[in-house]
């Protein structure tokens, strides 16, 4: 006799079962394998025109005004001002990196050049590198693109 009582059931009576419950979950496994969404969810962007930024001209002045494409005029001198975010070198600390946007057209603006302190302006890429030892730098934990990029070592932001 067995547990289930008077039962004499074949020894593969349980196999069959299992098969049968391995065999469900890999149709289950499969159909949802199939309709998934393999999209990423994007992140909600303010535009560039509603975010308030830092804008640094050639002489130093500093000031926060609503961001914009392009140079601006400063605000303390009227010289070329252009939108300015901090980045961190593992090795030489914060650096100022100035950001030229130009204007992608349905109201987006997007970055297409930077430059550091003294240096010419190059086409922007996600991965910039220290100008002085050539190491990936990062968005500062102040930067208004550092949420989210940390982990990625990019600006979070186009």
């Amino acid at each position: 006799m067995n547990r289930l009582g008077n039962f004499n059931l074949d020894h593969r009576t349980g196999l069959y079962s299992l098969a049968l419950a391995g065999a469900v979950a890999l149709v289950a496994w499969f159909a949802w394998w199939i309709w998934q969404d393999d999209s990423t969810p994007l992140a909600v962007q303010r535009p560039l025109e509603q975010m308030t930024v830092t804008w640094k001209c050639n002489y130093g002045d500093t000031y926060q005004a609503p961001g914009a494409p392009g140079p601006q005029p400063c605000a303390v001198c009227g010289e070329e001002a252009y939108i300015v975010n901090q980045y961190h070198c593992s090795e030489h600390g914060e650096l100022d990196v100035q950001l030229r946007y130009l204007n992608a057209g349905s109201n987006e603006s997007r970055r297409a050049e930077v430059r550091f302190a003294g240096g010419d302006w190059t086409p922007y890429t996600l991965g910039l590198r220290c100008p002085d030892c050539g190491r990936p730098v990062t968005p500062a934990p102040a930067s208004i693109f550092a949420r989210g990029a940390e982990k990625k070592g990019e600006p979070s932001a186009d």
